[in-house]
Order: C-alpha cells, then sequence, then structure tokens
C-alpha cells in the first residue's frame, strides 16, 4: 500500500504542483499539520493514514490553487485536509487498477500526533525541498 501512496504523491507533486520530489533522509520532527484518513481494504483491513506537511508547503499548495500568498492557520489546516483527500483518492484510482482497491473516508486533523518514520510502511518526501511526511497504522476493525 505504501508505494501506491507514494506513486499519488509523485504524481501529485509533477502533476498538480509543478515541482519536484524525491525521498528525505532527514527523520527530525518538524512544525506541522498533521491530517489522518481511514481506509478499508476489500478484506476487512482497515489502515489510518496519517500526512505530515510543512507550513511552507501547504502555503505553496494554497498559491496554486487559492491564489493566496498569506494563507491563515484555518486555510492552510483546510488545504491539508482537501490534499490529503486528493493523495488518498489518487492512491485509490491507482490501487483500483491493481489487486489490492480500498475504499476511504472522510479526512480529519491531528493534534499532537509525531510520525514514527523510518520503518517500511512510511514515506519521507521533499516536495520543492519542503517535507512532507506518510505514515501508515493498522487499525483494529471493531
Amino acid at each position: 500500500m505504501i508505494t501506491v501512496i507514494s506513486q499519488a504523491v509523485k504524481n501529485f507533486s509533477t502533476h498538480q504542483l509543478s515541482a519536484t520530489c524525491k525521498d528525505n533522509s532527514d527523520t527530525s520532527q518538524m512544525r506541522t499539520v498533521v491530517a489522518y484518513i481511514d481506509i478499508n481494504v476489500v478484506e476487512s483491513q482497515c489502515y489510518r493514514v496519517w500526512v505530515a506537511y510543512s507550513y511552507v508547503l501547504l502555503q505553496q499548495i494554497a498559491q496554486i490553487y487559492l491564489a493566496e500568498d498569506e494563507s491563515d492557520d484555518e486555510t492552510l489546516q483546510e488545504m491539508a485536509l482537501e490534499t490529503t483527500n486528493m493523495l488518498i483518492g489518487s492512491a485509490k484510482t491507482l490501487a483500483s487498477e491493481s489487486s489490492t482497491p480500498f475504499d476511504i473516508k472522510t479526512p480529519h486533523l491531528s493534534e499532537n500526533k509525531n510520525l514514527e518514520l523510518g520503518e517500511a510502511n512510511s514515506l519521507n518526501l521533499l516536495i520543492n525541498d519542503e517535507p512532507l511526511q506518510v505514515l501508515i497504522e493498522e487499525q483494529n476493525n471493531e
């Protein structure tokens, strides 16, 4: 699943932002806006996908989509939700073309979530030299 999300992020960077996207070896914590979205894989597996954005990256996205040079915190939080929805929605489309289709829920903001990067289920990327981090956690299906 992390592979298809990685491809979706890279596609978004290239085609929506006209930005470079590369791996980031720096796993230090940053001041971020963190959004999450729950996904259900066909075989009743549930995952939570966390996406952390730097404020600078969100402002770059807001500038492209909203033509705002300086957005307030509420607008940047909304951009995080919308971008998370676009990224995971794109991953859903890519996954449906393979053997792992899934359904997505509505994205939410999170406070005080530190992403534990460096595991096989995480991504640490730079988009135009600004960090974007992704972590997938399996959820109990209740």
